[in-house]
C-alpha cells in the first residue's frame, strides 16, 4: 500500500473516532475517559511501524491539520499537546531503546 493510501486511511478512520468520541461525549462520556480513548486508538494508529520515514512534507502537514489540530479544534486534548513530529519521534525513541531494555532485564 502505498504511503499516501496509507496516510489517506489514517485521515479517514480518525475523522470517524472523533466523530465517535463527540457522540460519546455528547451522552456525558467523561472528559479524561475521552482522552484515553483518543490516545488508544487515534495515537496508536499514528505511531504504528515504521511507516514515517516514508512520508514526504506534504504528507506530515496532511496529517498534522486533519489529525492532530483537529483534536485540539474538538477539545480531545488541550494545545500544549504534542505536535505529530513530535509524538512520533518519542514512539520511535520509545521502541528503539525497549529491546536494549529487554535484553539487560534479562542478562540480570
Amino acid at each position: 500500500m502505498p504511503v499516501t493510501e496509507y496516510i489517506n486511511n489514517i485521515i479517514a478512520s480518525s475523522a470517524q473516532t472523533i466523530h465517535a468520541l463527540h457522540i460519546l461525549r455528547s451522552h456525558g462520556m467523561q472528559t479524561e475517559s475521552i482522552h484515553t480513548i483518543y490516545q488508544a486508538v487515534v495515537i496508536a494508529k499514528l505511531t504504528y511501524a515504521s511507516w514515517w520515514s516514508f512520508t514526504t512534507a506534504t504528507d506530515r502537514q496532511r496529517l498534522e491539520e486533519a489529525v492532530i489540530r483537529r483534536r485540539i479544534r474538538s477539545g480531545l486534548s488541550s494545545s500544549n499537546q504534542l505536535s505529530l513530529a513530535e509524538i512520533v519521534e518519542d514512539a520511535d525513541i520509545f521502541i528503539c531503546n525497549s529491546p536494549m531494555q529487554v535484553v539487560t532485564t534479562i542478562k540480570t
